[in-house]
């Protein structure tokens, strides 16, 4: 629990800084996980257990690794970091990758960047399995499609 909230205030700490170029130093942003955590264990009445989340693929084997990934884009100076969490199938952290991108031209070209930085992730981990969420359907579809794509997405698609 404790990682999550870590996880969360340290990705939201790195949005304010890509896109309002704030920076939060180390102790405050060691005071809001404690504020936090002591706020949390205030309002918890019973011990909360871990969820695990299986996904079983088409022959119903459980995948053991679940890698998300999301984007954030500063149109204004065309810049953008993707952010990568990779948990086993018992929701343990086993990685945590940031990538700052320069030149970016939209904000679906950070989601697919961010998801072939996944797939790379993939490969570097040796992982034979593995499933990757992301948030942008737009860019999903691309890669599901048949079709060339002839914009600046189709370029990164490709690679994945």
């Amino acid at each position: 629990m404790n990682q999550n909230i870590w996880e969360w205030l340290t990705w939201s700490s790195r949005n304010q800084y890509v896109h309002e170029r704030k920076t939060i130093p180390d102790r405050d942003l060691a005071r809001k996980i404690r504020r936090y955590i002591v706020e949390l264990e205030g309002t918890r009445e019973k011990k909360l257990m871990p969820i695990t989340e299986r996904t079983h693929n088409q022959i119903g084997v459980t995948t053991s690794t679940t890698i998300q990934f999301d984007a954030a884009f500063d149109k204004r100076n065309s810049r953008s970091t993707s952010g990568l969490v990779v948990r086993d199938q018992m929701v343990v952290l086993k990685a945590l990758k940031m990538t700052l991108h320069e030149n970016i031209s939209s904000p679906f070209a950070v989601e697919a960047h961010a998801g072939l930085d996944a797939i790379k992730l993939v490969i570097s981990m040796g992982l034979p399995l593995a499933i990757i969420k992301g948030d942008s359907k737009t860019v999903i579809k691309k890669c599901q499609s048949t079709e060339v794509d002839k914009s600046v997405l189709g370029t990164i698609i490709r690679d994945i």
